[in-house]
């Protein structure tokens, strides 16, 4: 997939968590690629993947000439009301799998497939030797994991079919911050190093 672009969450707001995840990170033991955190996250990413697969465009004129470089006020109000855009249904599923930095991120990333009227298909899987370390996030207890994503299986198609993906990267390396919500796990935030090669 396409990684997901920015949320609306500010640099400053962002900045804290950051630093929390890369001080537990010093911190972090090596991890088989099949212990439980990391096919829990595994898992929580392809149901995110999963559910941007799903995400209908909308029939909006113009929407597939928008683009986050070129802002308009409609791609501000998107940013404002995303639930104009993004349907129950997809923001429920969302709030399921994820809360935080990371439904902001996922329903930024699901208002720009509708608006442009792009396509994913495919899920990512984790490679190499994963990391863990006990973090917090927001004052909750966390699970920081820092795992290389292969992302070689997914595909990211315009409204007119094209292929937009094919030259990027098919494997970084991505922090995710999981926390325990009611009972259920959660991505809470997912975010990248300075250097995501791996």
């Amino acid at each position: 997939m396409a990684q997901p672009s920015a949320s609306s969450n500010s640099s400053e707001e962002a900045l804290p968590e950051n630093n929390q995840a890369a001080s537990a990170l010093a911190q972090a033991t090596e991890a088989k690629s099949d212990a439980d955190e990391v096919k829990k996250t595994e898992e929580l990413y392809n149901q995110v993947e999963e559910t941007l697969s799903k995400v209908p465009p909308l029939d909006v004129p113009g929407a597939e000439e928008l683009s986050p470089e070129g802002s308009t006020a409609q791609d501000d109000k998107a940013l404002a009301e995303p639930s104009s855009y993004v349907s129950p249904e997809t923001m429920s599923q969302l709030e399921t799998i994820t809360t935080g930095s990371a439904l902001d991120q996922y329903i930024a990333t699901a208002t720009e497939y509708a608006m442009s009227g792009w396509h994913v298909e495919g899920s990512s899987k984790v490679i190499g030797t994963p990391k863990i370390a006990d973090g917090e996030y927001q004052g909750q207890k966390a699970k920081i994991l820092e795992v290389c994503l292969d992302s070689s299986q997914v595909k990211v198609f315009d409204s007119s079919g094209n292929l937009m993906n094919s030259a990027q990267a098919t494997r970084s390396l991505n922090i995710f911050t999981l926390i325990e919500d009611k009972g259920t796990w959660k991505i809470a935030s997912q975010d990248f190093p300075n250097n995501a090669d791996c």
